[in-house]
């Protein structure tokens, strides 16, 4: 529990934390299940992309994990004989288009700026692996959880 305290002071320490994720964390104040549960690890990413509940935290889908994660994407790129080129897709659901807009971010600050498209996608994702297998993109199908289909907590 400690590091997940430890993790939860330096979250609402930052001054530039916006405010709705730092009243989200201040509700939480004294509630120790609820600060391990944001900060007890790091949200994964894993063969169905960056999924998790949004929310303020470590272990949370937010502006900050995605930033982590996409910084992650630009350093293997950007250290690999691989070309620099990304294409970003997003759908209408739970800030899809800041976390897109967030992501070409933190890749042209990384020297990452041919951007081949930005997608936006209907609910349902209508003609995306036809279009990531346009851009070179090796797709492998698999199952998602309903939880966060329905929910929209995803990015990979």
């Amino acid at each position: 529990m400690s590091n997940a305290k430890e993790l939860y002071n330096r979250w609402l320490a930052q001054p530039d934390l916006d405010d709705a994720m730092k009243a989200e964390l201040v509700s939480v104040a004294g509630n120790d299940e609820a600060i391990t549960d944001r900060f007890y690890r790091d949200l994964e990413f894993g063969t169905g992309g960056l999924r998790g509940v949004i929310g303020a935290g470590t272990n949370r889908m937010n502006l900050y994990t995605v930033r982590k994660a996409t910084q992650g994407l630009a350093d293997y790129l950007n250290a690999a004989d691989l070309p620099k080129k990304v294409a970003i897709a997003h759908d209408s659901r739970h800030n899809g288009e800041l976390l897109a807009r967030e992501t070409a971010r933190v890749l042209a600050a990384n020297g990452i700026t041919e951007i081949d498209q930005v997608y936006h996608i209907e609910r349902g994702y209508e003609g995306i692996v036809e279009k990531l297998a346009k851009l070179g993109a090796d797709i492998h199908e698999e199952a998602i959880p309903e939880e966060d289909w329905r929910s929209g907590n995803s990015v990979g």
